[in-house]
């Protein structure tokens, strides 16, 4: 038996077996450490030209294989390469977009480039501010553009890994409660934890790679726009009862996980309570291999 055929059938095999027991909930990939692997590409390389046996090849192989599953199914164990703790997040303010006035009528176009690392949104007294770690592995910036009456503004907002960065960081954004809020996220190779209940938003448009993605949505917008564009994702929405769910599947390859909707042609609708109904949440799944899940609180 030829020593490449092997090696790959090992190889997709192992994958297949980990994505099905991920998607049946037996174990949990973070799929932003398969950023950290792309080493492990370049010792598979020198394995193949060493001048020893396949066998001794093979069981290299095995080995470096083993230690690339441990780091994707368990990146909890290496956490501490480059974690840090709330306390240090909040230490160091990266950028930050001040304004003399923000107004409760005001609308904002809030557009993010985010990689290599984990980022949390949560409120905060300026318009937009990113905390985080130092800038030695990551690039951030932001563009602030307003209107002549400052009734409408669009923020760009960049963050991503440099070239031979190593390990991920974690960034705290805060946005300001009062605007009404629209996000667009362009995200890869990142875990984005977005609690939105306490803001206005009335759009979310999340275009995703390899990616985590957890977004919750509050009841302070009565119609709220969800639209989800990803490749290999792990995506999870919590919507409130107090909202109509619909949920508008436009790909073949999703695998969804509701509880307690109703299909109605090529939309599933979720049951509520009418007497306390504040608004509608649409969701619009664009996706590839993807695993979601949309959960009521």
């Amino acid at each position: 038996m030829k020593y490449k055929n092997l090696f790959w059938g090992i190889l997709l095999i192992t994958i297949a077996v980990l994505w099905f027991l991920e998607m049946i909930n037996v174990i949990t990939i973070s799929f932003s450490s398969m950023f950290l692997l792309w080493p492990f590409v370049l010792v598979w390389i020198g394995i193949s030209i060493l001048p020893i046996k396949d066998v001794c090849k093979i069981i290299l192989d095995l080995l470096v294989l083993a230690l690339a599953v441990f780091i994707v199914v368990m990146p909890e164990k290496i956490q501490n390469i480059s974690s840090l703790s709330s306390e240090e997040i909040k230490t160091k303010v990266l950028f930050t977009k001040e304004v003399d006035s923000i107004s409760i009528n005001q609308t904002i176009d809030l557009s993010m480039s985010l990689s290599g690392g984990q980022f949390i949104i949560n409120s905060g007294d300026d318009l937009v501010s990113i905390l985080g770690a130092d800038k030695k592995n990551h690039k951030v910036s932001i563009r602030h553009e307003k209107d002549e009456e400052d009734l409408h503004s669009e923020i760009e907002l960049n963050c991503y890994a440099l070239p031979f960065s190593y390990g991920e960081q974690d960034y705290e954004i805060l946005l300001h409660p009062s605007p009404i809020w629209s996000i667009n996220v362009d995200a890869g190779a990142a875990k984005c934890l977005f609690d939105l209940s306490n803001f206005k938003v009335r759009k979310i448009e999340a275009n995703a790679g390899v990616t985590e993605f957890y977004i919750k949505i509050g009841t302070l917008y009565s119609d709220v726009e969800v639209k989800l564009a990803t490749g290999v994702a792990a995506t999870k929405i919590e919507v409130p009862l107090s909202m109509q769910c619909i949920v508008h599947d436009e790909s073949g390859m999703t695998h969804l996980n509701l509880k307690d909707f109703n299909k109605q042609d090529d939309k599933y609708i979720a049951a509520h309570q009418s007497d306390t109904l504040k608004g509608v949440v649409n969701i619009y799944i664009q996706s590839g291999l993807s695993n979601i899940d949309i959960v009521r609180y």
